[in-house]
């Protein structure tokens, strides 16, 4: 292994410097020097050195529409849970009414996704399910409302 301290060389020494004159100040080209250090890169002189690899990144398969059904489906339960409530439940009904639409809409299609790239099952299930859930809790309070109205203005209608 050679010094790492050494430097470039002569060739062909001018002849100024063999009658211990000057050297000539000049440009040298590169065919007048040679290197006589290399690389420790290239010869491998660090024990221990590997070459560098580059490896593309693979992502793993996701499935963004059954997130979507997910999130959408939440969200609809969460604001459909008010919906029981006499006043408050009539405007809670219409906000979660356009994400449970949607979180069963992209729970089905992301559950069919799912067979195909088998990854988010679950999170389309959760979508399916909570905003079926939402639609129904929808659908029997408006029907309990309507029906309550109208026992209430028959048995005023008859007194």
């Amino acid at each position: 292994m050679r010094d790492a301290g050494t430097v470039l060389v002569p060739r062909h020494p001018s002849p100024a410097a063999d009658e211990g004159g000057p050297r000539p100040l000049s440009c040298a080209t590169s065919d007048q020097y040679r290197s006589t250090v290399s690389s420790p890169f290239e010869s491998g002189a660090y024990p221990g050195s590997q070459q560098v690899v580059y490896q593309q990144v693979v992502r793993p398969p996701s499935n963004g529409i059954a997130i979507a059904g997910m999130v959408l489906g939440i969200v609809a339960i969460v604001l459909g849970v008010w919906m029981i409530i006499p006043i408050v439940g009539l405007a809670f009904a219409f906000v979660s009414f356009v994400p449970a639409v949607l979180g069963v809409i992209f729970g089905f299609v992301g559950l069919r996704q799912s067979h195909r790239v088998h990854v988010g099952r679950g999170a389309a299930l959760t979508g399916l399910i909570t905003g079926g859930l939402t639609l129904a809790i929808g659908v029997l309070t408006t029907l309990f409302w309507i029906i309550a109205i109208a026992a209430s203005a028959a048995s005023n209608a008859g007194s």
